[in-house]
């Protein structure tokens, strides 16, 4: 297929049923197609795959029904999604499913590691798919591929290399399910973990590019209304939105589109997103040019200092080479990271969004955005204790200005974010991942996080 198809058969929803996941509970499965007002399916790469539905409930049948009371999945073209999140306004019900099979990888947090000697980390991440039930099927064609390995940052404080562990948990005990793991996992060598018609892919993006084209597309294409694009040599990214006709399984996450006719944004790209009304034939449909994959993690080292050690205590105050003093404001911020870095929170998908610096789930934590939301609250740079939290990719377009600070540069794109402080005795690196310390969790890590793909921003004055 060259094109994006102009079609709208797939309108109809005819059947939408909630289905109790318990056996015994069956009696209470409820039919609420002639009730869905409105809803969203977004498919993504990055992560899991939502749909939302709006269910009008004016005489409260289903949200008393009981249904809620269980495991709930739905059904769209014969492809599962779990319940993950209800909410009301007035007379409307708000159902946010993802993908079944994610939730099923989502069930499996006890500890589990492999020597990097002895498995890849694609090896490692397909034994985490291998234990679901029922069995998930899986893609990942880079499975025996060893990668380089980084080198360490440091190595006149560096004694011994510690053997490299792929795990599911962290060192201290801190539990981490098999999703968020392979999320990790995929993200520490900017690699893609997604979920595509129940599928579950662990692949890079490099590797994406090499298949071919699934949809050749401009203007001019019978379908597509808009090609819009954000082309700059000097970003590390681009993007080019389509808004097209597209049935909802048209355009899978991580396939090839060729773009002609649009000038700089012409050329090969990687569907990120697609996201479509499930009652509309209009889709909008991120493209992006692929990220290259990075090498390994250095291994850990005995004797290496460590984001606990000398540098991470002190006063919290810092000062740059220049012995230039710091605003009290970014004075806060460190601190606050090192008080971040002292109580080792585990990485935990979603952890502090609930509002800056509030950790959240069980056992509680932060992800990569609200740890560095958190800390920089603690600053009033841009955001305030219990306040709004924001994405890697919010902070990558909206958070300060771009460029890199004196004291301190956020780098974040749609995927990940970091924070380095810009001290007197050399730069810190403060964020999630085993960048050479022990635990994947927010925290100072010895080694630096390369910055290739990523955009530099900085609040005003530091």
């Amino acid at each position: 297929m060259s094109a994006l198809p102009k079609s709208e058969i797939d309108l109809d929803v005819a059947r939408i049923v909630l289905d109790t996941v318990n056996r015994k509970l069956k009696s209470m499965d409820a039919r609420i197609d002639g009730s869905v007002t409105d809803g969203t399916l977004e498919r993504t790469m990055d992560g899991a795959s939502t749909l939302t539905l709006t269910v009008h409930d004016p005489k409260r049948i289903l949200l008393r029904s009981g249904v809620f009371s269980t495991q709930v999945d739905v059904s769209l073209d014969k492809l599962f999604f779990r319940l993950v999140k209800v909410g009301k306004s007035g007379d409307d019900l708000t159902l946010t499913f993802e993908d079944r099979e994610v939730a099923i990888l989502r069930k499996a947090t006890s500890p589990k590691k492999a020597s990097r000697s002895n498995v890849t980390r694609a090896q490692f991440a397909l034994s985490l798919i291998r234990e679901a039930r029922p069995l998930i099927p899986f893609k990942i064609p880079e499975l025996g591929q060893r990668q380089a390995v980084a080198g360490v940052t440091d190595k006149r404080k560096a004694r011994k290399a510690l053997p490299y562990q792929f795990r599911r948990g962290g060192t201290d005990g801190a539990a981490e399910d098999s999703w968020t793991c392979l999320q990790r996992l995929a993200e520490e060598v900017q690699w893609r973990c997604f979920c595509s018609a129940g599928t579950v892919w662990f692949v890079s993006e490099n590797w994406l590019m090499t298949q071919p084209a699934k949809f050749a597309i401009s203007e001019d294409t019978l379908g597509v209304d808009e090609i819009d694009f954000d082309v700059d040599n000097g970003k590390a990214r681009s993007e080019a939105t389509v808004t097209a006709r597209a049935s909802r399984w048209a355009v899978p996450p991580g396939s090839v589109v060729k773009v002609s006719g649009c000038g700089p944004g012409d050329g090969v790209w990687l569907a990120e997103t697609m996201s479509r009304g499930i009652y509309d034939a209009a889709a909008s449909i991120t493209l992006k040019r692929p990220t290259k994959k990075l090498a390994e993690p250095a291994p850990e080292t005995a004797g290496l200092a460590t984001g606990s050690g000398a540098r991470a205590r002190g006063t919290g105050k810092l000062a740059t080479k220049g012995s230039t003093t710091a605003p009290a404001a970014v004075d806060a911020v460190y601190a606050a990271a090192i008080a971040m870095n002292g109580r080792r929170y585990p990485y935990v998908w979603g952890g502090g969004h609930g509002g800056a610096g509030l950790a959240s789930g069980s056992p509680p934590g932060f992800d990569c955005s609200g740890s560095t939301v958190a800390i920089l609250a603690a600053g009033r740079l841009g955001f305030r204790p219990g306040g709004p939290s924001a994405t890697s990719g919010t902070i990558a377009r909206n958070w300060g200005v771009a460029g890199e600070g004196e004291f301190i540069t956020v780098w974040a794109n749609d995927v990940h974010v970091f924070v380095v402080f810009h001290t007197a005795q050399g730069d810190q690196h403060f964020g999630t991942g085993r960048w050479g310390k022990a635990w994947s969790g927010a925290g100072f890590n010895p080694s630096m996080h390369p910055t290739s793909g990523f955009y530099p921003r900085h609040w005003p004055g530091t």
